[in-house]
């Protein structure tokens, strides 16, 4: 089988490493961590790369990203099946599972996450934790907000999304065991102090990076999206699910 790999550049060292150990064919390519910052801008970038996929040349698509703001919501497959993980962000790519990513966001909400990857891909503007938005975001965001639901509304979503990053306590540093990455953690540390922060480790797993990557597509941890159908984001626990839809190239069903 011969795969095409729509990666986030976050993830760029763990899907390297396990692309080089997979059974299948894996052509990788990377998407630039800026665009999350307008979900909606995420969403026609990868629609883009999705439909220019010859479908001649691939078996399948998979999508290492999670939904990322409801940024993948409404992405359609093409004539190539697209695969992706049953994820909220790319945090649980990291921990390898929803499971330890409930475990992590219960135990100790309020936090931020830093991995090597991003560290390193952050930009010279712009935070190194997952979750931290910069002031350039924030303006966006704020721009978005007013545009949708009008000043007073904006004004109301900033305070409460303001208060909320206020409750900001703790530092996580998210490392992959026996990865051979390169090792930030002092960095985040001294982040951690002059912040007044909280710092902790927790060890992450590529279980899901991997299985992705080695077409191991179990219906618990992903899903499939076959042509003529579009992501569609539920509010359960498998997050997403494929739905039919009039403008997906190939439709054959429109009541799913």
């Amino acid at each position: 089988m011969r795969i095409k790999a729509i990666v986030c550049e976050v993830l760029a060292r763990e899907a390297y490493l396990c692309a080089a150990t997979s059974p299948h064919i894996v052509d990788m390519q990377l998407v630039e961590k800026g665009l999350h910052n307008v979900p909606a801008n995420l969403q026609d970038e990868l629609q883009k790369m999705i439909s220019a996929v010859q479908p001649e040349r691939y078996d399948a698509i998979v999508l290492a990203y999670g939904l990322c703001g409801n940024a993948l919501a409404g992405i359609a497959a093409g004539q190539v099946p697209v695969v992706l993980p049953r994820a909220h962000d790319c945090i649980t790519l990291y921990l390898g599972s929803r499971e330890a990513y409930r475990v992590q966001f219960t135990e100790r909400p309020g936090t931020y996450y830093y991995t090597p990857d991003y560290i390193e891909r952050r930009g010279a503007d712009s935070s190194f934790a997952l979750g931290a938005a910069d002031e350039g975001k924030s303006k966006d965001t704020y721009a978005e907000y007013v545009a949708k639901y009008g000043k007073e509304n904006a004004d109301y979503l900033m305070e409460v999304m303001g208060a909320w990053k206020a409750h900001y306590r703790h530092a996580t540093y998210i490392s992959i065991p026996d990865a051979g990455l390169p090792d930030y953690r002092q960095g985040v540390q001294e982040e951690a102090a002059r912040r007044g922060w909280e710092y902790h480790e927790v060890d992450g797993q590529m279980d899901l990076v991997r299985d992705l990557l080695h077409g191991n597509w179990d219906e618990a941890r992903f899903l499939r999206v076959a042509p003529g159908q579009q992501i569609v984001a539920t509010y359960g626990d498998e997050i997403v699910r494929a739905g039919w839809c009039a403008a997906c190239q190939g439709a054959k069903d429109l009541g799913g």
